[in-house]
């Protein structure tokens, strides 16, 4: 006997069984490409927040209006109707938050009250200093040499987006450079350190000097590398310009 063409019900059965995954699996990965482009677009516009405050700071003699607002949607329309925001915010994320820290004079993305950090490896000068370290001496201990020292190599060498760090944390700006890593502030802002003679140094961002780690000796410096430029680095403040 010659059996008909066409499938059986369990064949059958089996097909819709794996279509059924495959399109469970499609929904999955596009679920989390729906997340991480609304993830990314609220990150952009905390950085975009974070910049309109400078701006307002530095262009705006009595800014009382801002600091003493009722809430962070006060402080909003404050930057959108004094023209440092070309339109008001609006959060993709159905759980996200902006927050504002008047401590710190930062914005924050809170993804279900939580706040998420300002940069991979955290917020704090300590946390991203200790791996920025970490990644520039690792990389020579790999492959014998440092990373490149020019446009987007010197992130990309280890492993980094340079888009995470085309804007200041916490008023710093980092930027790795083959052995070194250099640190300066953002504009209105200005560093107070310590040279290990206990003198105190001021480095406001007019004069566009940098504190500069070398891994070569492990040492912190300010403005160039030389033995006079030795600085304690455990003693940087960051504050406004005054």
């Amino acid at each position: 006997m010659f059996r008909k063409n066409g499938l059986t019900l369990v064949e059958l059965l089996m097909v819709l069984v794996i279509l059924g995954v495959i399109a469970g699996i499609g929904v999955f990965l596009i679920g989390n490409s729906i997340s991480s482009a609304r993830l990314a677009a609220d990150q952009a516009t905390v950085r975009n927040l974070n910049t309109a405050v400078s701006y307002y700071l530095l262009g705006e003699t009595d800014t009382e209006a801002f600091f003493t607002a009722q809430d962070d949607t006060e402080r909003i329309t404050v930057l959108y109707e004094t023209g440092y925001l070309s339109a008001m915010p609006v959060i993709q994320n159905p759980d996200g938050n902006l927050v504002f820290d008047p401590s710190e004079i930062v914005w924050h993305l809170e993804i279900d009250d939580e706040p998420l950090p300002l940069s991979p490896f955290g917020d704090s000068f300590e946390e991203i200093s200790a791996a920025f370290i970490e990644l520039i001496h690792d990389h020579y201990v790999e492959t014998g040499s440092y990373g490149r020292t020019w446009g987007d190599y010197r992130y990309t060498d280890l492993g980094l987006d340079p888009l995470d760090w085309v804007s200041p944390i916490l008023h710093i700006y980092y930027t790795p450079s083959g052995s070194t890593l250099k640190i300066r502030p953002e504009s209105g802002y200005e560093f107070l350190v310590y040279s290990n003679e206990d003198e105190l140094i001021v480095l406001p961002s007019t004069r566009n000097y940098s504190l500069i780690y070398s891994d070569i000796d492990e040492l912190w410096y300010y403005y160039s590398i030389a033995p006079e430029n030795v600085i304690d680095i455990t003693t940087l403040e960051v504050q406004l310009t005054v």
